[in-house]
């Protein structure tokens, strides 16, 4: 910066000619206008992520029927009921799928907590039969 330069007030009038073009520093014409986005069209206001859609998905309230009465509830609620009724009819795969529930939610494994303890299904006999069905649809580990 020269002498001249600080005396007035450290910048370089905007129309002077000797502006340096080069990385960083476009040609005059071609900067952005004062009040002017670089994007101005940029992201919709109220755009929604995949996991908001997932979760507002799961959280709809739909009309089922239970025992010949018709109902209203979460769809998560009515997916849930129905894997219920699969895995009670046989199928493997829905076993598989409650059972892995099961086990995310600690349902299998007691800490001493007596909140734990209440929701937990420790007995020796319901995790031998746990384990039991899972090695004969070859889940892995153990419980």
């Amino acid at each position: 910066m020269t002498v001249r330069q600080r005396e007035r007030g450290g910048r370089k009038p905007k129309d002077r000619e000797d502006y340096e073009v080069g990385y960083g520093k476009p040609p005059r014409a071609h900067q952005f206008k004062k009040g002017q986005s670089g994007n101005p069209k940029g992201r919709p206001k109220g755009r929604k992520n995949d996991e908001t859609l997932i979760q507002e998905m799961l959280n709809e309230h739909l009309p089922y029927r239970e025992n010949g009465e018709e109902k209203d509830g979460p769809a998560i609620k009515i997916v849930l009921k129905r894997l219920q009724m699969a895995a009670m009819e046989g199928n493997l795969k829905a076993i598989r799928i409650i059972l892995d529930l099961a086990e995310q939610q600690g349902l299998f494994q007691g800490d001493g907590d007596p909140q734990s303890q209440s929701r937990s299904a420790d007995s020796p006999e319901l995790l031998q039969l746990v384990n039991d069905i899972k090695e004969q649809l070859q889940i892995g580990d153990k419980v």
